[in-house]
C-alpha cells in the first residue's frame, strides 16, 4: 500500500466519504487509529492518517506531526533543506542509511518510518506457507 493506487476513495457529491484499504494494512493500523499506543515503536494515529489515508509521504507526516520545518529537520540530520524536500516527494525511496539518519533526526526508531514493515513480513510468511502447501500436494 505504498501508493495511492492501493486504496480506493469513495465519494458522494464530490466529497470523500470512505477509504477502502487492503485488509492487512487495515489490521496493522487499526489499533493506532483507535488511539491505542502500547509500544514505543508504534506510529502515532495522526502520522498514520496523514500517510495512509491522505497520501502524505511518511517523512513529511512525521516532520509535521513533530512540528518541525524542513530546515530544522535538515539541520538536525546534517543535510540541506533541499534534500529533505526531495526525500518528502511522493514515491521517493530513500536508501536505508538515509532513513536511519532521518529517524535519528526525528528522534524515532527507523522502523517507525516503514509503515508497512509488519504487513510485508506477514504477507511474505503467508505466501511462503501457501507455496509450501502447494509443494506438498
Amino acid at each position: 500500500m505504498g501508493t495511492t493506487s492501493d486504496y480506493q476513495i469513495i465519494k458522494q457529491n464530490g466529497k470523500n466519504l470512505f477509504v477502502l484499504v487492503p485488509w492487512a494494512d487495515f489490521k496493522r493500523i487499526q489499533p493506532m487509529l483507535e488511539g491505542h499506543q502500547s509500544r514505543e515503536d508504534e506510529i502515532p494515529k495522526e502520522v498514520m492518517i496523514a500517510h495512509c489515508l491522505k497520501g502524505v509521504p511518511i517523512i513529511k507526516a512525521w516532520r509535521e506531526h513533530l512540528g518541525l520545518t524542513q530546515a530544522k529537520l535538515a539541520e538536525r540530520a546534517g543535510m540541506k533543506q533541499k534534500v529533505i524536500s526531495v526525500l518528502e516527494k511522493p514515491g521517493h525511496k530513500p536508501r536505508h542509511a538515509t532513513m536511519e539518519r532521518i529517524a535519528k533526526a526525528l528522534g524515532i526508531e527507523p522502523a517507525q518510518l516503514d509503515v508497512y514493515a509488519e504487513a510485508k513480513m506477514k504477507a511474505e510468511i503467508e505466501l511462503r506457507a501457501e507455496v509450501s502447501d502447494l509443494k506438498l500436494r
